[in-house]
């Protein structure tokens, strides 16, 4: 080839085939879509075979930051004295801009000088052809020779038009690699931040030893899981329970809390977007379903999809692919899937709510959670269980609950659940005036059953009028709890006032959980 200048053609001859033999082995290796290989070591092993086939002496991929500085992104091994041979950033600036290859030999680097700026006086040729990735030009192939002045057949820029694409996707999955860290960090943190039930399921009560078995025996499978309950049952706690006992453990556990999800956002939230896919959509984001990979997706609330979103989910469990918002690319779901709801979605699918065939799709083994005055007997376990963690939260040493306290916890019928013990707990921490939890400091009426126990019962003796303050009440706190005690949100969603919403919450003694003595006022 014309572009190995020393020794016999017979040695040149040699010399290049084993080097196209190893190039074209390298690229082989990188066209495999799930590769292990270290994409810059892959890189930098093909550079360095493609160089005697081009006659090029040196060789880089630069790749531009965010500040539009050029950062050697692999290279070919050299001596120090050529190492530290300098590259013009305007070089590389202009290549990009102009988006084509740009060949420089002798004749034309001291023409070209005021334009690509200083260039060392000893190279006789350089060759920059621009990197793509995610569709536009982000880095710029380097080659340059101190030996000789050269042209390049088209031979050779098929070569490097064919490495190129590969670096192209080298760099495209470096990116996606980091922006996946840098995302499961974030929600890693989000997700620690807000943990407030208990990190393992506690209670002996025949219900909670059924509900361990089911975990036990899921754990080991792949089954899609269905869990439904009333809302504070612990559904969250279940699916990571399932996560947990699975062989998926090592990878992430992902919450998606479907009601939290803005309606205009919530498919680039599941399934991501691509750059410029919408307005603000500034670069790629990686959804849900991709964070999940290798691991657990759970999706909370699920009866709180709109339809339209309902069904492209469908699509995705079908097919077991996705593709971002934006995008033409198809994304494999990699994810094991657990849904929670505590609305009837037999009775959704009824109304039309909830497409039937995403119903049949999703409805493979459900986990009915009971709810807590259907479990009385872990109760004190899980209020011991509050308690301590608690303390250790709050620098506290309330270290035992007396005899009334515990009865009256027992008796309570509780409508949030075990998120509204933990509330009652910590108020009654706060309020203890000793080291002991007593009644009077738990905050809990006996002068009036709770809403949801009793006027659920119809056998339990109560006027109508107290009985329509029941359902009252029960229906206002069901709300507040489903707009994280959000009074705004709440009076739209009832069609009434705020004010009228602060009235009745002061009337029937809703508090918004932590709030103490109730001197904090709900989020507006």
């Amino acid at each position: 080839m014309a572009g190995i200048a020393q020794g016999s053609e017979e040695e040149a001859a040699r010399v290049a085939s084993s080097a196209l033999e190893s190039l074209e082995d390298l690229l082989a290796a990188a066209e495999e879509p799930e590769s292990s290989q270290d994409f810059p070591k892959l890189l930098s092993r093909m550079l360095t075979a493609l160089l005697p086939i081009v006659g090029a002496e040196r060789g880089r991929v630069f790749l531009r930051d965010a500040a539009g500085s050029f950062q050697v992104f692999v290279e070919t091994d050299q001596s120090e004295s050529v190492r530290e041979l300098p590259v013009s950033q305007t070089l590389l600036q202009r290549v990009l801009k102009e988006g084509r290859p740009l060949l420089l030999d002798t004749f034309d680097l001291a023409s070209e000088a005021a334009v690509v700026g200083s260039l060392d006086e000893s190279l006789r040729s350089i060759l920059c052809v621009p990197v793509g990735s995610r569709g536009e030009a982000a880095g710029v192939l380097y080659l340059d020779s101190r030996v000789e002045r050269r042209a390049f057949s088209e031979q050779d820029r098929s070569l490097l038009a064919t490495f190129t694409r590969i670096a192209a996707k080298g760099m495209a999955r470096a990116a996606e690699r980091d922006e996946l860290a840098h995302d499961l960090e974030r929600y890693r943190r989000l997700a620690e931040s807000g943990d407030e039930e208990p990190r393992a399921l506690v209670g002996n009560s025949p219900g909670m030893k059924a509900l361990l078995a089911d975990i036990g025996n899921l754990g080991k499978e792949e089954t899609t899981v269905l869990i439904t309950g009333e809302s504070g049952t612990g559904k969250e706690l279940i699916a990571r329970a399932i996560h947990e006992a699975s062989p998926r453990k090592s990878r992430p556990f992902v919450p998606v809390h479907c009601m939290a999800l803005s309606r205009e956002l919530v498919e680039s939230e599941l399934f991501g977007h691509e750059k410029g896919a919408f307005s603000g959509a500034v670069s790629r984001r990686t959804g849900r379903f991709e964070l999940a990979r290798g691991g657990t997706l759970f999706l909370d609330e699920i009866g709180e999809l709109s339809l339209e979103v309902q069904v492209k989910l469908l699509r995705v469990l079908q097919e077991r692919r996705f593709e971002r918002v934006g995008g033409t690319q198809a994304v494999r779901l990699d994810a094991r899937l657990v849904l929670a709801t505590n609305v009837d979605l037999d009775e959704a699918v009824t109304q039309g709510k909830f497409r039937e065939d995403l119903f049949y799709r999703i409805n493979v083994f459900r986990l009915q959670v009971p709810p807590l005055r259907e479990r009385r007997e872990d109760i004190p376990i899980l209020a011991q269980y509050f308690l301590n963690q608690l303390n250790g939260q709050m620098r506290r040493k309330v270290g035992s609950i007396d005899a009334d306290a515990l009865k009256a916890l027992t008796s309570h019928s509780w409508p949030g659940n075990i998120r509204e013990l933990r509330n009652v707990i910590e108020q009654g921490i706060l309020r203890s005036p000793g080291n002991t939890l007593v009644k009077d400091a738990l905050g809990l009426s006996s002068s009036r059953p709770s809403a949801q126990g009793k006027a659920r019962d119809e056998d339990y003796p109560v006027p109508l009028e107290e009985a329509k303050k029941l359902f009252e009440e029960r229906h206002i706190r069901k709300h507040l709890e489903r707009k994280s005690f959000n009074v705004m949100a709440t009076a739209r969603e009832l069609l009434t006032t705020k004010v009228n919403i602060y009235r009745k919450m002061k009337e029937y003694g809703i508090q918004r959980p932590g709030s103490g003595d109730g001197s904090d006022e709900p989020t507006d």
